[in-house]
């Protein structure tokens, strides 16, 4: 297991865990390497902020993963912002 800088981010009330919607990324075919990081926003407290490397080859957009994602991790806990390279 990866080793995350931040633990835990607070969205609305909601504990997000940042290793779990890392290891959700991670499965995806097309990813190499996800980190997420809280983000301020005065709305929610945190935002989830998702770094994602991808593999050679594979061009996945942003809009696709988090859909994704969605249907594997709650609803709460999906990453807002991803930074695709």
């Amino acid at each position: 297991m990866r080793k995350s800088r931040c633990r835990s981010l607070r969205r609305s009330g909601e504990n997000i865990s940042a290793v779990e919607v890392e290891e959700i990324l991670m499965q995806h075919p097309a990813v190499a390497l996800a980190a997420c990081v809280p983000v301020p926003d005065e709305t929610r407290g945190d935002e989830v902020k998702a770094y994602v490397v991808l593999k050679d080859g594979d061009g996945i957009e942003a809009p696709a993963l988090v859909e994704w994602c969605a249907g594997r991790i709650a609803y709460f806990q999906g990453a807002e912002i991803l930074d695709l390279p």
